[in-house]
C-alpha cells in the first residue's frame, strides 16, 4: 500500500492549520493590534471551534513557533532577504 494517502492527509492538515493562523493574523492586523503568538491564539479561540483547534493543534503550534522565531529575528534586526 502506498504512503501517498497518508502524506496527502498530513499535508492537508498543515494547509488547514496555515489557513486558520493566517485568518487570525488578518483579524489582528485589521484591528490594529500587534501580532504575537499569544494574541493569535486568543483570536483563534474566539473565532474557531475548540474541536477544529484541537484537530490542528500540532501544526498550529509549529506555525506559531516559527512566527515567534521570525518576530525575534525582526527584533534583533536580522534581514531574511540577504
Amino acid at each position: 500500500m502506498s504512503d501517498e494517502p497518508i502524506f496527502f492527509e498530513e499535508a492537508m492538515h498543515s494547509v488547514e492549520a496555515n489557513i486558520i493562523v493566517n485568518r487570525a493574523i488578518i483579524i489582528l492586523s485589521a484591528s490594529g493590534h500587534g501580532i504575537t503568538p499569544r494574541r493569535v491564539w486568543d483570536v483563534m479561540r474566539t473565532y474557531f471551534s475548540p474541536r477544529l483547534l484541537e484537530e490542528h493543534s500540532l501544526d498550529i503550534n509549529m506555525i506559531l513557533d516559527e512566527l515567534e522565531s521570525q518576530i525575534e529575528d525582526v527584533r534583533r534586526g536580522i534581514n531574511w532577504s540577504s
